[in-house]
């Protein structure tokens, strides 16, 4: 039977101590036994650095602990009465994408106003399939011009919590530049930002990260923009009570779902 880690420490202090005091070789027989005794000590310094490396190995293969700053972050985003999560449909990821959908909750998950907005070209069924908004939704629904107090009024004195927040920035940005509308600024933080240090993956999208905190998002034609608005509000709270995942089976770091119907799976982060 193999000795402990315990028992052969203890045996090795014990022959050092031994050879400390044994002083000078006294004779060549005296030698070969120290040669010996020796050779047996570094074998069990070798054995005591293999286990080291193995506990070692071990505990850089356990699951990471998520990072108290960013836990202590969400709680106290979690408890701004002002608190709104938004989501901004778009009909493509280039600058000149049309906004057909702003959603904003607030921090219990209600809906504070849910728009529609109508663009200038119909939606394809492409478009259709990736934020669930269907034409017809649509045939009513007011232009970006019209729409756009209504947006601006929403977000005013709020502090916004989005996905991918500069992509919503800069789809605000360009609307307005582009239909000669005021621009729109709010105040708020980056929802996959924080989440990417949580996690340490900083490549996870919304589905993903929804489907490790056991919320997954319905799936698509059915996922509309209410649904990832409320996605979020469920990862802000598994990020404020320390849980990174619900699931054993994770996807790795940087690792895309080959299922994963975002604007020509590009880098879209939803």
């Amino acid at each position: 039977m193999p000795k402990s880690l315990d028992t052969i420490m203890a045996s090795l202090g014990a022959h050092v101590a031994e050879e400390r005091v044994k002083g000078p070789v006294r004779s060549f027989q005296d030698l070969q036994e120290r040669v010996q005794h020796r050779a047996q000590m570094y074998e069990d310094v070798q054995y005591i650095e293999e286990q080291v490396q193995m506990l070692q190995r071990m505990l850089h293969s356990m699951p990471s602990l998520p990072p108290e700053p960013e836990v202590l972050w969400a709680n106290a985003v979690l408890a701004l009465p002002n608190l709104t999560l938004l989501e901004i449909d778009t009909t493509g990821l280039s600058e000149d994408a049309e906004i057909v959908r702003v959603t904003l909750l607030d921090r219990t998950g209600t809906i504070i106003d849910d728009i529609l907005i109508k663009p200038k070209d119909p939606l394809t069924p492409r478009l259709s399939e990736i934020n669930g908004i269907r034409n017809e939704d649509l045939e009513h629904a007011p232009s970006i011009r019209e729409a756009w107090s209504r947006i601006e009024q929403c977000l005013q004195g709020r502090y916004i919590v989005s996905f991918a927040q500069n992509f919503d920035r800069d789809k605000l940005s360009e609307a307005a530049h582009r239909d000669q509308l005021p621009r729109i600024n709010f105040i708020g933080e980056d929802l996959q930002m924080h989440l990417g240090h949580f996690l340490g993956n900083s490549y996870i999208k919304l589905a993903d990260a929804c489907a490790r905190v056991g919320h997954p998002l319905p799936e698509r034609p059915h996922q509309t923009g209410v649904d990832r608005a409320k996605g979020q509000l469920h990862v802000l709270q598994a990020m404020a009570n320390a849980v990174t995942s619900c699931t054993t089976s994770l996807p790795k770091p940087g690792v895309e779902n080959s299922e994963d119907l975002s604007f020509d799976l590009n880098d879209h982060p939803f």
